[in-house]
């Protein structure tokens, strides 16, 4: 399934439900080819207008979903209405227990210290069966322009 994107400001953003997220995402894991999925929310935008890097990753994403209601209102007023918000927040414990349901492994990776561990402990309390193979909270910095 390719969704349709639409630009917000110079940034694509797919027209999903949460729904076609989980599809998109499932998808992309039974190709066992990866992909990315990025949240754009204001400050992605406003980024995105002077910062070449920075949206050609954004064109290159498998999935990007509005994660803001600002971009959400910005959309209708553009002519093109996203249909609903989804956040990161929203998408991960629907696409946990998609992976969980299927099979998937599971790692986390990023934020301080500690919170990808909470996460994995919270995930295993709220979803036992999930597959979690491991946890990393490595900061990652690709630099900026």
């Amino acid at each position: 399934m390719k969704p349709q994107r639409v630009l917000i400001g110079k940034l694509p953003v797919d027209v999903v439900r949460l729904e076609d997220a989980l599809k998109v995402i499932d998808e992309l894991v039974m190709q066992r080819k990866g992909g990315t999925v990025f949240t754009p929310n204001v400050d992605h935008v406003v980024v995105g207008e002077t910062n070449e890097r920075f949206r050609v990753a954004y064109e290159a994403a498998s999935l990007s979903v509005v994660d803001g209601v600002p971009v959400l209102w910005a959309s209708r007023m553009l002519g093109s209405p996203l249909p609903v918000k989804i956040s990161g927040a929203d998408l991960v414990f629907p696409l946990l227990g998609l992976a969980r349901d299927r099979g998937y492994r599971v790692y986390f990776l990023g934020a301080d210290p500690g919170v990808a561990e909470l996460a994995k402990a919270r995930a295993e309390r709220d979803l036992p069966g999930l597959r979690i193979v491991g946890v990393d909270s490595s900061r990652i910095d690709i630099g900026g322009d």
